[in-house]
């Protein structure tokens, strides 16, 4: 596995792929003591993760069950209280999906559809900036770092409008800065193109009602530590659509 990393990702994925092992192993054996809201998975101490063809690697962030990192942990319980809230079963679109919610979501959704950009771990291949999915045809997506990585942030904004059906919601976590406006950030080496900002979410996903929120503020304080639960800059933009407006009627229906 070393040898294989090295020759695709250098030096540095390899390093990055050795100090997981390492911390792997202490991990599993040493520890406060952990657990996972998700998948009830309980142990002494979160796995690492590891980014081999960025050389890096964390500490303490993977459910070594589930897979799920510090922010899924959090968005658990925001998804959960948002699926107890619905009236009827929602029709959801979940956008580069993650294992560690696939069981959530098919558990209280009508109809349950996965895309990713390149097929991969999901039921379609569904680009945000050029969504061939019908009118309406979806109550909420939901979509985790997709959104600061899109390159035409406005066309990707439309196709979210025109396939919510009215009164549709959209869950988006990603990068914010809360006092912040949004800007360009280009991050070649993650891909990540901007950083959302709290002062301006209603003039940039402009069809929708934009509201903020913590994703840990729903986590008891003495619960954070246990489910490994940190401050970050990952926080849960939702999209409201209005009840009484349909979506844009500019572009022709279309199927999936």
């Amino acid at each position: 596995m070393l040898w294989r990393t090295y020759r695709r990702y250098g030096r540095r994925g390899a390093w990055a792929l050795s100090r997981y092992y390492v911390e792997k192993v202490r991990a599993s054996v040493s520890g406060p003591g952990r657990a996972c809201p998700i998948c009830g998975w309980s142990g002494p101490q979160f796995h690492p993760a590891v980014y081999p063809a960025h050389g890096l690697w964390r500490r303490h962030a993977a459910c070594p069950r589930c897979a799920s990192l510090e922010r899924h942990r959090a968005l658990w319980f925001a998804y959960r209280a948002f699926l107890a809230s619905c009236h009827a079963r929602p029709r959801v679109l979940h956008l580069s999906p993650e294992r560690c919610f696939r069981a959530l979501f098919q558990a209280h959704a009508s109809r349950y559809v996965t895309g990713n950009y390149d097929h991969e771990r999901a039921d379609a291949r569904l680009d945000l900036e050029h969504l061939g999915l019908a009118d309406g045809s979806f109550d909420l997506i939901v979509a985790n770092g997709v959104l600061s990585s899109v390159r035409d942030l406005a066309k990707a904004i439309d196709n979210l409008h025109r396939v919510l059906a009215p009164g549709g919601s959209a869950l988006l976590c990603d990068l914010v800065k809360p006092d912040g406006v949004t800007r360009e950030c280009a991050d070649n080496l993650m891909a990540i193109r901007r950083e959302f900002g709290g002062a301006d979410l209603p003039r940039v996903f402009g069809p929708f009602t934009a509201t903020l929120s913590d994703p840990r503020s729903l986590v008891a304080e003495a619960d954070r530590e246990r489910f490994g639960i940190r401050r970050d800059d990952f926080y849960l933009i939702r999209l409201d659509g209005r009840k009484d407006t349909p979506p844009p009627s500019n572009s022709a229906p279309r199927q999936a």
